[in-house]
């Protein structure tokens, strides 16, 4: 009996070892390898390790009580499938991650696959770690997955200009600037991405004289841009990226186009330009040529903090497009004998109630010009008592409003000078628009108030609030309208880009 005992005993325990391999056996098997959790089929095991790349079973939050597969054997990096383990060691046999001394353009990378010739600190071999890995191929870099894609806005591009198709554009045809580069300060930089101009005076007039699309990097630049020319014409697309300043340091505006005779264009896209002494922010003056011999444009950028005007043009074509004038203690914009396209654009808080004050938003003595404000918003600007101005919008010349809303604005007897036949605005929002000869469509806002009509006009967000009833400004405009038999079509962006 005692030898029988024995015996099952010893059965037991080999039955008991077996049921413990097969157990085992289970688990590896349920410990599925995984990259992420989309690699777990078994419901008892939905989630993956991603550091030990297992399944892991329900309840064990993140520590794995079961154990792992054995590490990926290999005899070659092509047999290695996980990302952050993607080199086969020559010694152990075993897949692991990129070598971190070689980080950057590592051998065992570009040995695996060229497409993928950069170590990554995860390990992992990826195509791109920053934008400037991508420039050849004329993309920017997800740094997440390590993969060269489309650009969507100038700023995903190492060389600042995203074009048609997600395409970057080659850095050979660009001029670069940007005050932190290898010859700033005091050098003078070659224009190139590597080694940029430091200064906008620079980069613009190289710009125009090689007829490329200038960048600049954000940063102040402290400087009076001047553009002033008898020799040859000049013509100039500027694009800042990360909102470059221009703020003098010496009496002048920010920026001064004055014609000497040739024709000059110049085009600021994402600017700031501020703290002018003495001056204008921008002066635009076309001297006795026609209007449309100087033209200035002024996109996604800010005119702000000027000692004069915002904006102050003679003889001067001019265009505005989500562009913001705003704390100019002379006025917005003085804008005489020039053509004007202001749209969306946000005009506020210029002009002051001292006496002498001349304008507030914008004045307009153009009598033989034509200017085309829409989808903009003149508010809270001021004149001084006795000034000749409307405090909103004065309209002199032909003057086509569209989509625009005037409130707020003090110190004169009107806000806007609706009424002659050149100056009837359609589908805006004033005070008075009920009375007769004011235009067509318009919204009177004589019982309406900033903080009815804005989201927060307490800190300068002019956008249109929900729920304003009778003062509500949303879908109240119109796509595009006829004055005197000229069609003005409305953007179909707002200030800040949106659709």
């Amino acid at each position: 009996e005692a030898g029988r005992g024995q015996r099952w005993t010893i059965l037991l325990a080999i039955a008991a070892l077996v049921f413990s391999s097969f157990a085992c056996t289970l688990e590896f098997i349920k410990n599925a390898h995984c990259n992420s959790n989309a690699d777990c089929g078994d419901p008892d095991y939905p989630t993956c390790d991603t550091t030990l790349h297992a399944c892991q079973a329900l309840g064990t939050g993140g520590d794995m009580s079961t154990p792992d597969l054995a590490p990926i054997s290999c005899t070659q990096s092509s047999q290695c499938s996980v990302p952050t383990e993607p080199i086969c060691d020559d010694g152990t046999k075993v897949c692991r991650a990129c070598s971190t001394p070689d980080a950057g353009v590592s051998s065992e990378c570009t040995a695996k696959d060229a497409s993928r010739p950069l170590c990554a600190p995860s390990g992992a071999c990826v195509e791109c770690l920053t934008n400037r890995d991508c420039i050849q191929s004329g993309k920017t870099c997800d740094a997440a997955a390590g993969a060269c894609i489309p650009c969507s806005k100038n700023a995903d591009c190492a060389s600042g200009i995203c074009g048609a198709g997600g395409v970057c554009a080659d850095p050979s045809t660009l001029v670069y600037v940007n005050k932190s580069g290898v010859s700033c300060p005091g050098g003078a930089g070659q224009g190139t991405l590597d080694d940029p101009y430091c200064t906008v005076q620079a980069g613009l007039n190289q710009g125009s004289l090689q007829g490329k699309k200038v960048v600049v990097f954000s940063g102040s630049y402290v400087e009076n841009v001047s553009i002033q020319t008898t020799a040859s014409s000049f013509s100039v697309n500027a694009v800042g990226i990360g909102q470059p300043t221009i703020a003098p340091s010496a009496a002048g505006p920010a920026l001064k186009l004055a014609n000497m005779g040739m024709s000059i264009s110049v085009s600021l896209d994402g600017f700031v330009l501020q703290n002018a002494i003495a001056a204008s922010g921008v002066d635009c003056n076309g001297g006795s040529g026609t209007t449309a011999m100087t033209r200035v444009s002024l996109v996604r950028s800010t005119i702000r903090n000027n000692a004069q005007y915002g904006i102050v043009t003679s003889k001067c074509q001019l265009t505005l497009d989500q562009t913001t004038v705003t704390l100019n203690p002379t006025g917005g914009l003085s804008l005489a004998g020039s053509d004007a396209t202001i749209q969306n654009t946000l005009v506020d808080h210029n002009g002051t109630a001292a006496s002498g004050a001349t304008y507030g938003g914008i004045y307009m003595s153009n009598t033989s010009a034509t200017t085309t404000n829409v989808n903009s918003s003149v508010v809270e600007n001021t004149t001084g008592g006795g000034a000749l101005a409307d405090s909103g919008i004065s309209c002199a010349g032909t003057v086509d409003i569209l989509n625009t809303v005037v409130h707020g604005n003090s110190g004169s007897a009107t806000e806007i000078n609706v009424g002659s036949s050149t100056c009837q605005p359609d589908h805006s929002a004033f005070v008075g628009a009920a009375a007769p000869n004011t235009g067509t469509n318009n919204i009177d806002l004589t019982t309406c108030t900033d903080t009815v009509m804005f989201v927060d006009a307490t800190n300068d967000n002019y956008t249109p609030r929900s729920g304003a009833g009778a003062c509500s400004l949303i879908d109240k405009g119109a796509a595009s309208n006829s004055f005197g038999g000229t069609v003005v079509n409305a953007p179909t962006y707002d200030l800040n880009g949106t659709t």
